[in-house]
């Protein structure tokens, strides 16, 4: 199965190239057969059923002369996909007849399951369509046990979409709405997830829920990404408010269904289904606009089609349009031909629901067999899963013994590192104080350098000015050579490193920078690394400017130099 899937992506990219390599390289029939029905299914899965014919056509013709069962079920699964697409139920049924014992010769392996699972979904369809509901519970039951077999414990929101269709037919509307709570939460992509909005739509519908059931209309035109069900999903909210009495916005919505639609692309669709929906809601449209003679080509039309696919309850209500239609336009007489016909379907339509009820009587006690034997399953399922806690349970207690263990390495670790910053943040502390202390000393200087200038400028003797400005000299040089020593040595038995890995991040440091950014380390402010250095605040900003320039930071940041100079 595995390879399959993986085949299918590069097969649908390069057809063509696949299939010269086909024709030119497998010789063996059977294994050549196998390598077109993977490209042939392929293009199944994506529609693409005009670049599938030629593939398919070929997968027939080698069928004809191989004795091989699979490429004879193969073969009998593209002429019922063609079938399908021209309406030709007839030879549908009998096709469906032959590879029905076909089936039955194939091997029990991942690639003969596959096939049987595609072509149970075919038989799924006739059936169903043809109200034989045990026949499509017989070929569903079987489809998830093939499932379960090729993908265990992986859920399918499409068989589970085909077991509501059956179980609302049946009249069974609680196990109906069970596996429509159940879809509701399933996460598959996004077209599967549209669909399984559309079978909410009419499940919740025919419930008389209609606020679920526009909850979901919502959802569903979310999960159409591409539109390709817009005109489906319109034709539902149309149904939703015809339902609601609110025939003007139904009509509308009928409308924009056609719009989404238009009779060349449903002629290219090849769906009578499709082709009656379109008509009989073009129908209704046109009689809600008093256009009774379109109305009635447009009835006709449907009529025509109605009998080979459409169910009896479908054909009734065409059939009552078109009555009414034909006393609009006061054609009594018509009218009264077709009201007889009319009758007589409405009399084969309530026969044919009496046995439907017998049937659906049949078809509800082979679903509570299914039941009985899905709570079973469900039981054995429980009792995996409680096997799997306990020893995930287990596992948990040694990953949380060994994690109890790691928090106190973790915890001895941190206190170590406390204690190690408790200590940095003391040295920290007393580094700082002993800025502190230098910036008061160097701001004493200051004063007295003041004041011998103040003295200086007031003397007249000429050698008591020469004494006083030596004297104010040699301050300034002590301020100079001697503020930074002491300052230096405590710094650098705080932060040992922090001069090394500066200047080697950037060399072009000059000394005076480089004890700037030592001030900066201890977060001292700009008017405070002035004050200690003995230089103006203009000279410091100017320094700042400098090492931001060299640093790479930017000119206005001013935080962000003090916050880099912390980190390094």
């Amino acid at each position: 199965m595995k390879l399959l899937l993986s085949y299918f992506l590069l097969l649908i990219a390069f057809p063509q190239a696949m299939m010269t390599g086909v024709q030119e390289n497998i010789e063996d029939d059977p294994q050549r057969i196998r390598s077109l029905g993977t490209i042939a299914m392929g293009c199944f899965n994506h529609n693409e059923y005009e670049k599938a014919k030629p593939y398919a056509d070929e997968i027939v013709r080698l069928a004809e002369t191989s004795d091989d069962p699979y490429a004879k079920t193969l073969a009998a699964y593209c002429k019922i996909v063609y079938l399908t697409k021209e309406n030709d139920i007839t030879s549908v049924s009998s096709c469906l007849l032959e590879a029905d014992s076909l089936m039955e010769t194939l091997p029990d392996d991942d690639e003969s399951n596959y096939l049987r699972y595609l072509m149970n979904i075919r038989f799924f369809y006739y059936y169903y369509t043809y109200q034989k509901l045990p026949l499509a519970f017989n070929v569903l039951e079987e489809n998830f046990r093939i499932w379960e077999k090729m993908r265990p414990g992986v859920l399918n929101s499409a068989l589970s979409r085909r077991l509501l269709m059956l179980y609302g037919e049946a009249g069974q509307q609680v196990e109906a709405l069970r596996i429509g709570r159940e879809l509701a939460h399933y996460e598959t992509d996004s077209l599967s997830m549209c669909y399984n909005c559309l079978a909410l739509i009419g499940l919740y519908l025919d419930n008389d829920y209609p606020d679920s059931a526009m909850m979901y209309i919502d959802s569903a035109f979310c999960y159409d990404q591409y539109r390709q069900l817009s005109w489906l999903i319109y034709d539902r909210k149309g149904e939703f408010y015809r339902r609601m009495g609110d025939e003007v916005t139904a009509y509308a919505c009928f409308d924009t269904m056609c719009q989404c639609l238009g009779m060349n692309h449903i002629l290219q669709e090849d769906s009578l289904y499709v082709t009656y929906r379109y008509l009989w809601s073009k129908a209704l449209m046109l009689k809600s606009q008093r256009q009774y003679d379109s109305a009635l080509h447009y009835t006709d039309s449907a009529l025509a089609i109605v009998g080979e696919f459409v169910s009896l309850g479908d054909e009734c209500e065409i059939m009552k349009l078109k009555t009414d239609l034909l006393d609009e336009t006061g054609r009594y007489k018509e009218s009264l031909d077709n009201m007889r016909a009319y009758n007589l379907l409405s009399d084969s339509l309530a026969d044919a629901k009496n046995v439907l009820k017998v049937e659906a009587m049949m078809f509800q006690q082979r679903m509570k067999a299914y039941e009985a034997e899905r709570l079973h399953e469900q039981y054995v399922r429980e009792a995996k899963q409680r096997t799997s806690l306990l020893i995930m349970a287990m596992i948990a207690l040694l990953f949380l013994s060994g994690s109890v263990i790691l928090a106190l390495i973790m915890k001895k670790r941190k206190m170590r590192q406390q204690m190690l910053e408790e200590e940095l943040e003391d040295r920290n502390r007393e580094l700082a104080s002993t800025a502190v202390l230098m910036m008061k000393k160097n701001e004493a200087y200051s004063e007295v350098i003041a004041s011998l200038q103040d003295i200086k400028e007031h003397c007249d003797d000429k050698d008591t000015r020469k004494a006083l400005a030596k004297a104010s000299r040699k301050i300034e040089q002590t301020m100079e050579e001697g503020y930074y020593d002491e300052f230096d040595v405590r710094f650098k038995r705080v932060h040992p490193d922090f001069i090394a890995k500066l200047t080697k991040k950037h060399p072009d440091l000059t000394p005076n920078e480089i004890k700037i950014c030592s001030f900066l380390k201890l977060n001292m402010s700009t008017k405070e690394i002035a004050s200690l250095t003995g230089q103006s605040v203009a000279a410091i900003e100017m320094a700042r400017f400098r090492i931001r320039r060299k640093l790479g930071i930017s000119i206005d940041d001013h935080a962000h130099l003090s916050q880099y100079i912390m980190k390094i």
